[in-house]
């Protein structure tokens, strides 16, 4: 891509309430490179994905239902996307005393999908926020 090239991302943001959906959205927004077209769910939409360029899935580590909610999620998404346009966000990672569930809860759902990109991350934290849309920006383009 030519560095004057502006890139368009279609991107679809899915988790529950107060999982980091928007603190990322605003994140994303600040590239200068990239143009992001976000919407931003609590549920597997109805409408078919064959637009949207990239699906989060975002799990609270403080909220069971997130991982049931990840879970559903990965059982409905077309297996042409699991590979190349599904990325797993488990937020509060910090908040290892609130946990709703362990690590091996997660890794147990997510090992029978097999190359989904996986970031654990505390975004209240700015440079764990920063590590992941560095990341996700190069990941991106």
């Amino acid at each position: 891509m030519n560095q004057d090239e502006i890139s368009i991302k279609d991107l679809k943001l899915i988790g529950p309430p107060a999982s980091g959906k928007r603190s990322l959205a605003k994140e994303l927004l600040k590239s200068r490179h990239v143009f992001y077209s976000m919407n931003i769910a609590e549920s597997l939409p109805k409408r078919n994905l064959d637009r949207i360029d990239y699906i989060f899935i975002f799990v609270d580590m403080t909220n069971t239902n997130s991982l049931v909610l990840m879970n559903q999620l990965l059982e409905n998404i077309s297996p042409k996307y699991l590979a190349t346009k599904v990325i797993i966000v488990v937020t509060k990672v910090d908040l290892t005393a609130s946990w709703a569930f362990e690590y091996s809860e997660l890794d147990s759902i997510v090992h029978l999908f097999h190359d989904l990109q996986i970031f654990r991350v505390n975004l209240t934290v700015k440079m764990h926020d920063g590590h992941l849309f560095i990341f996700l920006t190069i990941l991106l383009e």
